[in-house]
């Protein structure tokens, strides 16, 4: 690999084999940086790697939430409740999720009486097209196609021992 002429290494696995390919491609020789997406991000990922790990990138969805002015109730919450793991990239995501499946479901239940229908699984996919709301990613809310408008990335690169952000950009094409 050293020789090779490669400017980097895309893995597209997770951070148990990539902290260690990482480390192995450094130890070659190779000064290249391991890059990878979300399964990669993990603060394991330096554990595995080494200190050889400065430089490495990956990508993950959003941008960091505790960034995020929509987030800062979340993260005050969250933090206070203290829960052993930490909210990590997808906690936000996963919190909006499931708001906004309980406003698909209310939205059924409302349209019934108090009650879920008999069909109400056909239903509550049909409603999660009308979902939208502010909430702690920002505004959630979702195409003709049932996809997520809120299509931000972030690139991350490990800089001291750390994940750190270098930048988010939404994808608007």
């Amino acid at each position: 690999m050293k020789n090779s002429g490669a400017e980097v290494v895309y893995y597209g696995g997770e951070y148990p084999q990539a902290g260690p390919l990482s480390k192995q491609i450094k130890a070659a020789g190779a000064k290249i940086p391991l890059v990878g997406g979300d399964g990669i991000k993990d603060d394991t990922f330096m554990k595995l790697a080494g200190s050889e790990a400065t430089g490495d990138l990956a990508t993950s969805v959003g941008a960091p939430v505790e960034d995020l002015p929509s987030a800062k109730q979340f993260v005050a919450d969250y933090k206070a409740a203290g829960y052993k793991e930490e909210y990590s990239a997808y906690g936000g995501y996963a919190y909006d999720s499931a708001w906004a499946v309980i406003e698909a479901v209310k939205k059924v239940a409302d349209a019934n009486g108090g009650k879920l229908p008999s069909d109400a699984r056909a239903k509550i996919t049909e409603a999660m097209q009308g979902v939208s709301f502010d909430g702690v990613t920002g505004k959630v809310s979702f195409d003709e196609y049932g996809d997520a408008t809120n299509k931000q990335l972030t690139v991350y690169a490990v800089k001291n021992g750390a994940w750190a952000p270098v930048k988010s950009g939404t994808y608007t094409g």
